[in-house]
């Protein structure tokens, strides 16, 4: 690739950032552009005279913006960045309740051996059927929520006027989060009786716990952005 190509690629490249258009309409854009360029170097132009000309990246898109406004794609919500910290976050202190365990469980766990002289010997790790115990009620309140963080960037992002494919994404994520709610919250509560020494819990006790704690954030964000994203997808146009 010439110095050439690599200075229109560049500029149809960053033009093509600056607009808030659907990809089709972006395809079009780019390739009229890049015609319209090479139909002004075979004139004789050079490639810094016709940018001159056309102007700078935001100024073209600036333009296509304005003249396309019925297909115009919402600039999103600066609330995305607020729920893309709270991801960050909730995965971080996670990570901050696991940790400690998982360096106590090494350091501590010991080495046993089973087996006869006249046998195959078996090694095995002490603790290991507890191994992730103390893990599950971090990652039960930290990956759903965080899975629902991510469904509400993609809805804010793209506003109720975004492509389909946006909401079919947020519509993803919303599911896998309530998909891991539900089965890190049995086996918690699960493992939370166990270690209590209590009988193990029949399945209308494990329901009615679930619905008690149905109010954490983990639970109601994918909920709210299951039920908009799929309202979204609904409407959304096919084209896009």
């Amino acid at each position: 690739m010439t110095e050439q190509e690599k200075k229109i690629k560049r500029y149809v490249n960053a033009i093509e950032r600056e607009l808030r258009l659907p990809l089709k309409a972006k395809a079009r854009i780019n390739g009229d552009i890049g015609t319209d360029i090479h139909a002004r170097l075979e004139k004789g132009q050079s490639i810094d005279e016709i940018i001159a000309e056309m102007g700078t990246p935001q100024e073209v898109a600036a333009g296509f913006n304005e003249e396309m406004q019925d297909q115009l794609l919402p600039k999103g919500s600066p609330w995305r960045w607020v729920f893309l910290i709270a991801a960050i976050l909730a995965g971080g202190a996670a990570l901050l309740s696991i940790l400690p365990f998982l360096l106590f469980y090494f350091q501590s766990s010991g080495m046993g051996v089973i087996g006869g002289a006249d046998g195959p010997t078996a090694i095995f790790i002490t603790g290991a059927a507890n191994f992730l115990a103390p893990m599950l009620t971090p990652l039960w309140l930290a990956v759903p929520f965080i899975l629902g963080c991510c469904a509400a960037c993609v809805l804010l992002r793209w506003g109720q006027n975004g492509p389909r494919a946006k909401h079919t994404l947020a519509l993803m994520f919303s599911a896998a989060a309530l998909l891991c709610w539900l089965l890190l919250g049995i086996l918690s509560l699960w493992q939370v009786s166990s270690a209590a020494g209590a009988a193990v819990l029949s399945w209308k006790t494990l329901l009615f716990q679930l619905f008690n704690l149905m109010l954490l954030p983990s639970f109601w964000l994918p909920v709210v952005t299951l039920c908009i994203a799929a309202r979204r997808r609904k409407t959304a146009s096919p084209r896009q």
